[in-house]
Order: C-alpha cells, then sequence, then structure tokens
C-alpha cells in the first residue's frame, strides 16, 4: 500500500485553523472574563486577564471596573497592601496625535472600595393572621450596605418576594419590608421562613408562626 503525502495546500490551511483556534482565546478576553473568574474564586487567573484587560482597553469606565476587580482579587489573595495602592488613583495621559502641551490628561480617584461579608440584622419579624390575610413584617438594618429585601418562604412551599419597603423608598441601611397574603394561598401553613438581604449578597433567616 501506498502512503501519499498530504498536499501542501491542505497543509497550509491546517496549520492556518490551528493557529487561529489557538488565538481566539486569547482575544477573546474581557472585562467579563475576569469577572467569571472572580466570581468562580480563581483570583489569580483573574489578574492574569485583567493584565491583558489594561494593555488593550482606552475606556475609563472599563479600565476604571478592571481596577475595582484587581482589588477585590488581591483582597481575597490575602495581599491588601497592593490592593489599597490599585485603587487610590489612576491618571489617563494621551501619548499622541498631539503635541505634549496640548495631550489630555484625566486623573480621578475610585470610590471607597467596601467589602462586606456581614450578615444584616433582623431587627423585629412578625408573622400574623388577619381577617382574610396572613401579613408578615420585617425591619432589619446593616453595617454596610443597603438592604435589597426580603424573600418569603411558607411551608406549603408558597415562595415571595419584597424588594420595595414599607416607605415605597430603598435607599437606606435600615429598612421594613410587609408582605400581605390572602389565606387562600396559605391556608393549610402552619409557619413560614423569612429571609433578609442585603445589596452584598448576604442574608440572614428566622422561622415564624402564628
Amino acid at each position: 500500500m501506498t502512503v501519499r503525502p498530504r498536499p501542501p495546500l491542505l497543509a497550509g490551511l491546517l496549520i492556518a485553523a490551528a493557529i487561529v483556534t489557538t488565538a481566539a482565546p486569547a482575544s477573546a478576553q474581557t472585562i467579563n472574563d475576569a469577572r467569571d473568574l472572580y466570581a468562580g474564586a480563581a483570583y489569580a487567573e483573574a489578574l492574569e486577564v485583567l493584565d491583558a484587560v489594561e494593555k488593550t482597553t482606552t475606556a475609563v469606565p472599563a479600565m476604571r471596573e478592571a481596577l475595582q476587580y484587581r482589588a477585590l482579587c488581591l483582597l481575597a489573595l490575602s495581599r491588601p497592601r497592593e490592593a489599597e495602592q490599585t485603587v487610590t488613583r489612576l491618571v489617563v495621559t494621551e501619548t499622541s496625535p498631539r503635541p505634549p502641551e496640548a495631550r489630555l490628561s484625566h486623573t480621578f480617584e475610585t470610590d471607597d472600595l467596601i467589602v462586606d461579608h456581614t450578615a444584616p440584622e433582623m431587627v423585629e419579624a412578625t408573622a400574623r393572621r388577619a381577617a382574610n390575610s396572613i401579613i408578615v413584617s420585617v425591619r432589619g438594618r446593616d453595617r454596610l450596605s443597603l438592604l435589597d429585601g426580603i424573600e418569603v418562604v411558607f411551608n406549603n412551599n408558597v415562595r415571595e418576594t419584597v424588594e420595595q419597603p414599607a416607605d415605597g423608598v430603598r435607599d437606606g441601611r435600615e429598612e421594613s419590608f410587609t408582605l400581605e397574603l390572602p389565606l387562600s394561598r396559605v391556608s393549610n401553613a402552619t409557619s413560614v421562613e423569612v429571609m433578609l438581604y442585603d445589596a452584598a449578597g448576604n442574608g440572614t433567616a428566622k422561622r415564624l408562626s402564628w
């Protein structure tokens, strides 16, 4: 049996395809990739992606977000000194095409970086039966973050979420939330699990009955 050599043109096409396939992941690195890696606790890998992003981006908002995620990754890796240096100040200056005396420069400082891993406090929580409804009321507060709302789960599998506070404006670290449901939806329920969340995703829970 004779084995024929691969035609040079086909071989060249295969090599080119391999090069394109290999290069694609590098060119696809974006701030979204860094965000996903951070969410997956791959902090060192996220820093590598941020290195590439910061070398290629020219948009100030994207650079600002990249710096914030760099600081978060450094904090997660127990490198607070580097994180502090990262979020202090960013200066963006043109290098061309204008002459040096006419080049634009923009300096800004990042917002205070707050890492909140503390659950909110449920100051007061009640569940009571009215004439034709069940009323669940929660008052909570948080030391660092705004309160985000409550999730209510009855033991008959009815689940509700309340994001609007009682005063109609979600703007503080202390808020009250109220849920009123008709008895027809929860007539066979005897208790309810109430969860209070803050804007950082921390939560605290309490079981109530009536």
